[in-house]
């Protein structure tokens, strides 16, 4: 019953279920920021939206690279993250590919979708057993459960599959919640084989518009170039993301509130009687006895919360759990109390 791949678009999950819509929704599936951003500068949506984007995102480029300290040739814009699974998906050089669960879904679909051969790890000391295998993903901070793996063990990994001749994608869709952000982006320079993958849809809650951006090798980011296709990022997603990235204090105010309220939260809900697992980011799992009368019954309450079968190390033993705003958090402690 509970078959939605990703969270978001509640109003499918409950047409997939049957289940008649209240009139108030609040979505703790998808993990955006709720911090508001100020007032955006005028734009001349009409120029944006009738002429041809900058095909090489020079503009956008050039403030990303000096937000990572990186040059520009080590740098591609995409249509969101997931454009990027599917383009190095579909390059011919990684057939047998390692993934280290739990982990984002898409990889596996994108995978599947190239008919690359996929070796499933539960553990991080399954990486130096490693044979005859061309890529390997990590997602960290991790989705689904907010933990972040220090920027230590991500240079010994990354230092030990250079001599196996793996090539690493780290996905870091969500390293911009985290309180100290690790500075990978360093990386690229000492180790060719090496993607760093950054989100800006998460953090800056532009869901609707799909934009982020690759780190790696030059030779890599040509590779990728490649098989893009041409203007594959709207105008209108790189004039807001330049836009968004100047502003570091919205950053530090992001930070500041997930802090807060991340303690609030947890702390109300394990009041209640719930569970929940350590998180450094703006969403976390809760245990659940039954994962489906559980969602079920906060579906009828109007609160959306993510499953998680079809995370393999996770099997619907928990739900995923978003932060929202202050009201919205109350809203769903009081829905949790009369479940």
């Amino acid at each position: 019953m509970l078959n939605r791949m990703h969270g978001a678009n509640p109003e499918k999950i409950y047409a997939d279920l049957g289940i008649k819509m209240p009139e108030r929704i609040i979505d703790f599936s998808t993990n955006t920021n709720v911090v508001p951003f100020k007032s955006f500068e005028p734009m001349e949506i009409q120029s944006l939206v009738s002429s041809y984007p900058d095909d090489e995102c020079l503009e956008l480029k050039s403030i990303i690279s000096q937000r990572e300290n990186c040059e520009i040739n080590r740098i591609m814009v995409c249509n969101g993250t997931n454009e990027f699974i599917y383009l190095i998906a579909s390059l011919k050089q990684y057939k047998r590919v390692a993934l280290l669960h739990p982990l984002y879904s898409e990889y596996e679909r994108a995978l599947k979708a190239y008919n690359r051969e996929i070796l499933h790890l539960y553990s991080e000391e399954e990486i130096g057993h490693l044979t005859d295998v061309n890529l390997l993903y990590i997602c960290n901070p991790n989705n689904p459960t907010g933990k972040n793996m220090s920027e230590q063990k991500i240079r010994e990994i990354i230092h030990l599959c250079k001599k196996k001749r793996i090539d690493v994608v780290i996905d870091e869709a969500y390293s911009f919640f985290l309180q100290n952000e690790n500075n990978t982006g360093r990386l690229i320079e000492g180790y060719n084989n090496l993607y760093i993958m950054k989100s800006l849809t998460k953090i800056y809650n532009l869901s609707g518009i799909r934009i982020g951006y690759i780190l790696s090798s030059k030779e890599k980011i040509e590779a990728l170039h490649v098989v893009q296709p041409t203007w594959s990022v709207n105008a209108l997603a790189q004039k807001l993301a330049m836009m968004y990235l100047k502003e570091e204090d919205y950053l530090m105010q992001t930070k500041a509130y997930y802090r807060n309220e991340y303690k609030w939260f947890v702390a109300a809900i394990h009041s209640i009687g719930y569970e929940t697992t350590p998180s450094d980011t703006n969403f976390f799992l809760m245990k659940v006895k039954n994962d489906e009368a559980f969602i079920l019954g906060m579906l009828k309450k109007g609160i959306v919360v993510r499953h998680t079968r079809n995370f393999k190390t996770l099997s619907g033993k928990y739900v995923r759990i978003a932060i929202k705003t202050r009201e919205e958090n109350e809203i769903f402690i009081e829905a949790l109390k009369g479940l």
